[in-house]
């Protein structure tokens, strides 16, 4: 917990003023809320006091007693509230996308059920409200394939695999906001001493078994694990250990390298812990060491590396299908992905997957690289039965920039007939020059006798001083103006770079949506299947969300299928209120 809300600030004061024990129908009387709300506050309290070496002592029929170990700490809780108390209420969450986080984070953090009530006394908000945060609150919890399941008369608790869960908490906690740090020594969760001291112990640990048998590890993915170990301890204090059964862990060899360092780094813990933990726990931590040991090429089985082979020539031969274009420049690239793509395929099956820091600049700075990747992600999925994920997508991205290289070799040609000689034209490609256009190299100069003997086919716009009748099957701009010939040239070429007739053969008028009522992400793209009348591109949007999570940039959603459409089209689609997606606000969908 972050800090206390004003209820359990206020059953703090309660029991503080007490010098003796307080019952549960007093302090729900005192409050104005349920017995059970109040044995939830009080648990909850208990573990926020725990850091001042308060205690809670409960007993049956007479209530509880706060009970103070350390009165140095003691004093220094009553100032942080005190401090709490005076300073503005900045802290509490005002806006949606941070009510969102709140949840998200509170739901990871119990083991028990929350009613909305108890969530609207918190946030200071109406049940509608909630009732709106939720729904996001669940979608973003489907990423994780983790469930928000309501049970009448107790509330809503969070449902699913303990390894998703870990996953989850790492992302909400550690990586939400790149300010907390992203080290765990640098995380605000983790700044007392005993802390400091704890990582020091699980890096230490891990640098010696790393050493001991030779295991390789980015610092990111070190630093990761450190993070992965800490939650690790966390979720046994609740018993949220790794269930025996999962389909993940049932893949790992007793006998490799990274089930030996598991094994190693479970007995430091339990020994160090003085606690008992399962065998999955072994298997689980094996699991990290098997994603983040970076593998060299003779380490990789042959089935993998012939599976790869299989991939490039199924990829080579999709782009020449679909986008008529031949590969060039391999090499470095396969010597990259020949390592890349088992690692990545382990980290997938596993879930386990290396986490993207830099994921929404990847996939907005190379948006064409983004679209050629959809087609290698796809045959990896089918070449290798795994479900591809947005970090590990952002990663390929970067590798398929390295094969193609997007320059255009071919120049936009004009073509500049003039009736009046050369010098006129000469000097109308000086002014050009002097505009700073940076066209006047791709200009070619024509006299009008000689219109009859040029390839007009060759060319992508002509502009002439004299009309030309004949039909040229390209675009044609007359300047009439022989005064400014100049500006009339800058300001045609500068149109027809974005002009109505370019895009023509992908626009259309009906494919605008204004004003559209979606408030999450299944709402747009139902709205956009049934806009365009195309019910199954909804299920194609999803395929692609669980892949590349669709690129966000500047209140933007850009959505893409996996699989090349048979159809160009362009679709634009205005919110009537901006919703979270990628933990931004968006309010128009592309």
């Amino acid at each position: 917990m972050e800090y206390l809300n004003s209820r359990l600030t206020k059953i703090f004061d309660i029991l503080a003023e007490k010098d003796r024990y307080v019952t549960s129908n007093d302090l729900s009387s005192l409050t104005k809320v349920s017995v059970r709300t109040i044995k939830k506050d009080i648990a909850e309290l208990s573990e926020y006091l725990s850091k001042y070496d308060v205690v809670i002592l409960s007993k049956p029929g007479q209530g509880y007693f706060l009970k103070k170990n350390d009165m140095l700490l003691y004093t220094q809780l009553l100032q942080a509230i005190k401090k709490r108390d005076t300073a503005t209420n900045t802290e509490i969450p005002k806006y949606r996308y941070e009510r969102v986080n709140y949840i998200i984070k509170k739901m990871l953090s119990v083991d028990y059920y929350l009613t909305l009530e108890d969530l609207m006394d918190e946030l200071y908000v109406s049940r509608s409200t909630i009732t709106a945060d939720m729904k996001e609150v669940r979608e973003v919890f489907k990423d994780y394939r983790l469930d928000v399941v309501n049970r009448p008369n107790y509330g809503i608790i969070l449902e699913g695999d303990e390894i998703a869960k870990r996953i989850c908490i790492a992302e909400y906690f550690f990586h939400n906001n790149i300010s907390t740090g992203y080290f765990a020594a640098d995380n605000a969760m983790f700044v007392s001493t005993t802390n400091q001291e704890e990582i020091d112990f699980v890096r230490n640990k891990l640098i010696s078994i790393n050493e001991a048998l030779q295991i390789r590890m980015s610092d990111l993915s070190f630093q990761n694990f450190v993070i992965h170990i800490l939650i690790a301890i966390r979720r046994w204090k609740f018993y949220g250990y790794v269930k025996q059964d999962s389909d993940r862990i049932r893949e790992i060899d007793k006998t490799c390298r990274e089930y030996q360092a598991a094994s190693m780094l479970v007995k430091g813990l339990t020994e160090h812990l003085n606690i008992l933990l399962p065998e999955s726990e072994v298997f689980y931590f094996a699991l990290h060491f098997k994603s983040k040991h970076i593998a060299e090429i003779d380490e990789i089985n042959f089935e993998a590396i012939e599976t790869v082979e299989k991939t490039f020539y199924t990829m080579y031969h999709s782009l020449q299908h679909n986008y008529a274009y031949i590969v060039k420049n391999k090499q470095i690239y396969e010597e990259y992905l020949r390592l890349h793509i088992p690692a990545m395929v382990s980290r997938l099956r596993s879930g386990l997957v290396m986490r993207n820091p830099q994921i929404f600049e990847i996939i907005t700075k190379y948006l064409c690289s983004v679209h050629l990747t959809i087609v290698l992600s796809k045959i990896i999925e089918d070449n290798f039965d795994v479900s591809m994920n947005y970090n590990e997508f952002a990663y390929l991205v970067l590798y398929t920039n390295l094969l193609f290289d997007f320059k255009n070799n071919k120049d936009e040609k004009i073509l500049l007939v003039c009736g009046r000689g050369r010098p006129e034209t000469i000097t109308l490609l000086n002014e050009l020059n002097e505009s700073n256009l940076q066209v006047s190299s791709n200009i070619e100069l024509c006299d009008a006798i000689d219109i009859e003997s040029k390839d007009i086919g060759k060319y992508d716009l002509v502009a002439s001083t004299v009309p030309i009748q004949k039909e040229l099957g390209i675009k044609y701009e007359y300047l009439e103006n022989d005064l400014c010939y100049s500006q009339d040239l800058i300001r045609i070429i500068k149109n027809h770079r974005l002009s109505y007739d370019k895009v023509s053969k992908y626009f259309n008028k009906k494919h605008f949506q204004f004003d559209s009522k979606s408030t999450a992400r299944d709402e747009v793209f139902e709205s956009v299947a049934n806009y365009l009348g195309k019910q199954s591109l909804a299920k194609k949007f999803w395929e692609a969300e669980h892949m590349i999570s669709h690129e966000t940039t500047k209140g933007v959603v850009f959505l893409h299928t996996i699989e090349p459409l048979h159809e160009s089209f362009v679709q634009l689609t205005i919110l009537s209120k901006p919703i979270i997606w990628n933990k931004q606000w968006i309010q128009m969908v592309g």
